[in-house]
């Protein structure tokens, strides 16, 4: 993933680089797997629930030594603004369950057309589809995110084409970080 090779590229560059993903937790992940069609309002809290507990121990102990590290996560709270918004779960109970949740430095949302990104999903992994049920609901997503990237001001969202090859979206990406000063 991206991430993996954001933090991989850091580190080259000498600087101290880990990636969290989420969901963070494996019993979080079985359950999600077993329950597709959860309420939407139980996803969002299952979901919040493993983000806050993974901000609070792991984050903290990643944090903790003072040392100018970069964590790099594949998703952050934002993503449950879309996903379970989209779902039904009320926006104001998303919003309050998340509101614990450390608020990332900067986000980097990758924008693709949904057709490729369709695509590239059914070639990874089939599981993964299982919120999209279908392109149209897959557009509908791309437009609540790339909605989200104007609407909120903090965490800064700056929004990248990654219809290209990974390698240049990379690129792209490390570019963002070096206009934001941090590598």
């Amino acid at each position: 993933t991206l991430s993996t090779m954001l933090c991989q590229r850091l580190k080259m560059f000498g600087k101290l680089c880990e990636t969290v993903k989420e969901p963070f937790y494996e019993e979080v992940k079985s359950l999600l797997a077993k329950m597709p069609n959860m309420n939407p309002i139980a996803e969002a809290y299952l979901f919040a629930a493993d983000r806050l507990l993974m901000h609070s121990t792991e984050l903290v102990k990643l944090l903790k030594d003072r040392e100018k590290r970069i964590i790099i996560g594949d998703r952050s709270y934002l993503a449950s603004l879309v996903y379970q918004t989209a779902r039904g779960a009320p926006l104001e109970v998303v919003l309050s369950l998340n509101s614990y949740a450390l608020e990332p430095d900067l986000v980097i949302l990758l924008d693709v057309d949904p057709n490729i990104a369709w695509e590239r999903l059914k070639k990874k992994d089939d599981r993964q589809l299982r919120h999209l049920e279908d392109k149209e609901k897959f557009q509908k997503l791309r437009e609540n995110y790339l909605w989200l990237a104007r609407a909120i001001t903090f965490p800064p969202i700056v929004v990248i084409d990654a219809s290209p090859p990974p390698e240049e979206v990379l690129e792209d990406s490390l570019n963002v970080l070096r206009r934001k000063g941090i590598i």
